[in-house]
């Protein structure tokens, strides 16, 4: 976001003021996608489709078919209300699914249709999905049912047609825990493991199916691991006994740390890869090579750390950007960044084939060239509203399609300022008439001031 800085220090205030309240709102909530890494960004790359990104941002879901060189958006719908958690899902099928405010949307068709779940999982709260990626048909999901009691934990169901309905739950948590992750093994059909602590005292627990839920045993890790919360990062695409956690720990605000552990028996025995004393992980991605990446912040600047012997030593490189997820596809890293980069602030998406030494961008907003055509009737008045906030021409808009809804700007569609930060609420109407009457009565303070 550009501000010309004016030349009265009062005006400059308003403008800071307005924009800190418009990204206040835009972050609201963001730590509500529980998960490894909840602020991540999800940068989806179909395996089979080698030319194919897509990106998650705060107004929908851009898609390149070219290797980044053009883009193309769609919008979000009353589905994708404030989605999150984006997860694409096994070929051929490779549906889009995602958690939002209305539950757990899943497309079949590229993001230009969404359906909401159902079964048992209407209405309720969800905040973690993960597709099965050995079977298309098969999705997990963590959720608060409708109707659950306030004091309920959130618990884990099923699905066994592709997210169109859910069953469960299918496994049964103690009071006074919570769950933190869930995921199942891509080379061993029916692997589950599931992270969750009781929260009493943070004591780690690991939960491991093999035949996909039905059955569970349950691994106390506070011997191995501590007082911790476990958070479950990934599991080896090639070896179902080979899972990674981040954990946090640190009863005391010095004492606050956060550690990359690594098991290669199925949770029984643990190691620790790596550990940042007041840092954060923030991302994580596994190459086929062996190759282990580990995104983290220490003190405000982003850092990639590569092992390239089993996560048993690791190189640290700072990032000359602040990074906001981070995936990998054939030896190639992309990150998006927080806030844009660039010497105009509106790149969202970056590239490295060296290793994270050179970057160079994947996604600028201004190289989105339109609204992809299935969508193009349904998100034309989104279209102009991220245009006249100049994310792009509003020439890419095309027409007025008869019937377009009107709809309001999502806050941080513009690129430099919010637009790859977790989306916000929607009851965040009230914030937005906040930054409104503010900045009109601090306006009028300071024009009066000018006169005088």
């Amino acid at each position: 976001m550009h501000i010309i800085p004016s030349r009265r220090v009062t005006r400059a205030r308003v403008l800071a003021l307005a924009g800190a309240l418009g990204c206040a709102v835009g972050a609201r909530g963001t730590a509500r996608a529980d998960g490894a890494f909840p602020s991540s960004q999800a940068v989806m790359l179909p395996r089979d489709r080698p030319q194919s990104i897509v990106l998650a941002t705060t107004f929908g879901l851009v898609f390149s078919d070219d290797d980044g060189q053009t883009w193309a958006y769609s919008c979000e719908t009353p589905s994708t209300q404030n989605g999150y958690r984006y997860r694409l899902g096994a070929s051929p099928n490779s549906r889009i699914h995602a958690v939002s405010d209305r539950g757990l949307p899943v497309s079949n068709d590229g993001a230009c249709t969404w359906t909401l779940a159902g079964g048992v999982l209407v209405g309720a709260r969800a905040f973690d999905v993960f597709p099965d990626m050995g079977d298309p048909n098969v999705v997990f999901a963590l959720a608060y049912p409708a109707g659950a009691p306030d004091d309920a934990p959130a618990a884990p169901f099923r699905s066994n047609d592709g997210g169109r309905t859910y069953v469960g739950p299918i496994y049964s948590l103690p009071p006074l825990s919570a769950t933190t992750g869930i995921e199942s093994a891509a080379s061993a059909p029916g692997v589950v493991y599931m992270t969750w602590t009781e929260t009493d005292d943070s004591h780690p627990r690991l939960s491991v199916s093999d035949d996909s839920g039905t059955t569970w045993s349950t691994l106390h890790l506070d011997e191995s691991l501590g007082s911790v919360t476990p958070y479950l990062v990934a599991v080896d695409p090639s070896d179902p006994h080979r899972v990674f956690l981040r954990v946090i720990g640190g009863s005391q605000p010095a004492e606050k740390f956060e550690a990359l552990v690594v098991s290669s028996d199925g949770g029984g025995t643990w190691s620790t890869a790596l550990t940042l004393p007041g840092g954060t992980l923030t991302g994580f991605a596994l190459q086929d090579d062996g190759t282990l990446w580990a995104l983290a912040t220490l003190n405000r600047v982003s850092h990639l750390y590569q092992s390239a012997d089993g996560g048993r030593t690791f190189s640290d490189t700072p990032l000359p950007f602040t990074a906001a997820g981070l995936a990998e596809r054939a030896g190639t890293l992309y990150i998006p960044t927080q806030g844009g980069t660039g010497s105009d602030g509106n790149v969202a998406l970056v590239s490295s084939d060296d290793g994270g030494q050179t970057w160079r961008s994947r996604l600028d907003f201004h190289s989105i060239v339109g609204v992809r055509a299935c969508v193009a009737s349904t998100c034309h008045a989104d279209c102009n509203n991220l245009a006249s906030a100049n994310l792009f021409p509003v020439s890419i808009c095309g027409g007025d399609p008869a019937g377009s809804p009107p709809t309001r700007p999502r806050t941080g569609a513009t690129a430099g300022g919010c637009a790859v930060t977790p989306a916000h609420s929607a009851t965040d109407t009230w914030a937005w008439t906040l930054v409104v009457v503010a900045v009109a009565y601090l306006t009028s303070l300071t024009s009066r001031r000018d006169r005088d």
